[in-house]
């Protein structure tokens, strides 16, 4: 049982993150970037890379707050690397 936990938690890992980092809000979540509007707080759970949450952001304002949330904490690091200047 162990042994299936561990393989099963190796496939899951993400060793490339380029086809997360490609998506954008607009051509992965067309509906969600229809309902998003300004000054809506937003929590975004499993952000990856925080591609989608950049853009939810942008479209919420500097006024309001997206949160990202990952189990993955090297794509929350890439996240906030890529991001840190992104208001929001």
């Amino acid at each position: 049982m162990i042994m299936e936990a561990e393989v099963a938690k190796e496939r899951a890992t993400l060793k490339e993150s380029s086809i997360i980092d490609a998506r954008t809000l607009k051509n992965s979540h067309k509906r969600l970037a229809e309902i998003i509007q300004p000054g809506m707080t937003v929590l975004d759970v499993g952000c990856g890379t925080g591609a989608i949450t950049s853009g939810i952001a942008e479209i919420v304002g500097p006024s309001r707050r997206v949160m990202g949330i990952d189990n993955n904490p090297d794509l929350i690091e890439k996240a906030r690397q890529n991001y840190k200047n992104t208001p929001g």
